[in-house]
């Protein structure tokens, strides 16, 4: 094997075991979730290309403690980097 070779398993290995060990501490954790709340609004399209934004209702959000996306769910650390939400209208 040469150095590509290698380079490209590693490229592949290495993600895919962080992967199958977040998901293992995520199934002995017992699918840990939480609920964070989303503020959104609206994005009211009006003349001459501006945009007006009006509030809407909050949304709650289950995210799940890990460092991947699992069952459906986002990682807690990046919903709770983006808790706006922009509803185009």
């Amino acid at each position: 094997m040469n150095w590509i070779q290698r380079a490209l398993v590693l490229l592949v290995a290495v993600p895919a075991f962080a992967y199958l060990a977040d998901l293992a501490v995520v199934s002995v954790r017992g699918n840990p979730t939480a609920n964070i709340t989303i503020k959104q609004y609206y994005a009211i399209p009006q003349k001459g290309n501006k945009m007006q934004y009006a509030p809407a209702d909050s949304a709650i959000e289950e995210c799940v403690d890990a460092l991947f996306p699992h069952n459906g769910d986002r990682p807690c650390w990046y919903v709770r980097g983006h808790t706006r939400r922009q509803l185009d209208m």
